[in-house]
């Protein structure tokens, strides 16, 4: 990567940043999916007896463990045993950790260190693209689908698999989709000079 490159990946980084802040703070696209409930103070307890690490837990789920270590017939009873169980519900998954969490601070540290590295690649992967996305919009378009990748291969099997809620697949295209759109907005403007044939969004339409 050279100066530029690295110029351009840090502040696209820092646009999805603060549309980051804006879509969890301001707007409520980052929590429309989350829900909670009035009994968590009984429901706390019976989770920490009963949950000895902390984990990923899916609820049902000792069927499929099991029969990890099973071979052959026994192995396919089991795993039937469990889709019947899975299928039937009730479904639950649980992240589970104990003790103190980290600070806001280093919350916040390790999420801008993500967005700023997401905004690397997509400098990276449009200064390679350059020579064949003339226009604006088609710069624009490319970033934004970059955007939208971690949507198809993870949040999109999470709702297929594991039933994660409709509007929490519709949070996260907003997110990511948006960010991507407005991270592709800037880096088309910021290597505008450099073979567009339409250095503007009015002259691309």
């Amino acid at each position: 990567m050279n100066k530029k490159m690295w110029l351009a990946g840090l502040l696209a980084g820092v646009v999805m940043f603060v549309w980051g802040f804006i879509a969890h703070d301001i707007l409520p696209f980052g929590q429309m999916a989350l829900k909670t409930t009035p009994t968590e103070d009984a429901v706390m307890p019976s989770i920490k007896s009963n949950v000895s690490t902390p984990g990923m837990y899916v609820l049902p789920g000792n069927d499929m463990t099991a029969g990890q270590k099973l071979s052959g017939d026994q192995k396919q009873a089991a795993m039937k045993a469990y889709m019947e169980k899975w299928s039937a519900g009730p479904r639950a998954i649980v992240v589970y950790s104990d003790g103190a969490a980290p600070g806001f601070g280093m919350l916040l540290g390790r999420q801008f260190l993500a967005i700023v590295f997401a905004g690397l690649i997509m400098a990276f992967a449009l200064s390679a693209a350059l020579p064949t996305l003339k226009t604006f919009s088609q710069r624009v378009i490319f970033v934004t689908l970059i955007g939208l990748l971690p949507w198809f291969v993870v949040d999109i099997p999470f709702w297929n698999w594991y039933q994660f809620p409709a509007n929490y697949a519709i949070s996260q295209v907003l997110c990511n989709g948006i960010g991507g759109l407005l991270g592709g907005i800037f880096l088309a403007w910021f290597y505008r000079k450099e073979g567009t044939t339409q250095p503007s969004m009015a002259k691309a339409a």
